[in-house]
């Protein structure tokens, strides 16, 4: 964060003053997250687990877009019930895509509607606005012998799922889309410049 909020003894502090905090916050997160990660659509910490036959669990993460992280607070169950192929011997490739989304949320606070007097009544105010992130399903054409389902050019794909009749029956994380951290890149060039000086020495 570059830039701080600043109250004097004696100041009557103003309501723009206070938004200010948290917009100064968000800036430097942004900052940091733009310059530094940059990824143009990808998750990180998403895990999805088999809740039971027809519902998948995406535990908390986040979705990043360039500047912008998206957070998952809370797990997430996704029910796959209407995606289950009727063949009996059909299967079917799910994807479950990270999207974004930004909302208000509303708390009931007491406002001051008449200064002589000082009555008070008790509305329903903006209160805190999150970036939150949210779960489609892509899914494939059931088959004997499945194919995973085309994904758009910018999306990010959590994981892929095959579903049968009876229910989940694999999982598989989308590597691709996952944001890597630092320690893990540094560790892989790490290797490949072990590689490559026993290679030059050979």
């Amino acid at each position: 964060m570059t830039k701080r909020t600043i109250f004097a003894d004696a100041e009557q502090a103003e309501v723009l003053d206070f938004d200010a905090i948290s917009l100064n916050a968000r800036e430097g997160d942004e900052n940091l997250i733009g310059d530094a990660i940059g990824y143009p659509s990808h998750w990180a910490k998403f895990a999805v687990s088999i809740q039971s036959p027809t519902v998948a669990r995406v535990s908390q993460g986040r979705y990043y877009v360039f500047d912008k992280a998206y957070d998952l607070d809370a797990v997430e169950d996704i029910d796959l019930t209407s995606y289950l192929p009727i063949g009996s011997t059909d299967s079917r490739y799910i994807a479950i895509i990270a999207r974004g989304v930004t909302e208000t949320i509303n708390a009931m606070r007491m406002v001051e509607v008449d200064a002589e007097t000082g009555e008070t009544v008790q509305q329903s105010l903006p209160k805190t606005e999150r970036r939150r992130a949210f779960f489609s399903i892509q899914a494939a054409v059931p088959a004997v012998t499945p194919v995973k389902p085309t994904i758009t050019p910018g999306d990010c794909v959590v994981c892929f799922l095959l579903v049968s009749p009876e229910g989940i029956t694999a999982i598989e994380a989308s590597n691709t889309h996952r944001v890597k951290t630092l320690y893990e890149v540094d560790g892989r060039l790490t290797i490949l410049e072990g590689l490559m000086e026993v290679l030059f020495q050979s």
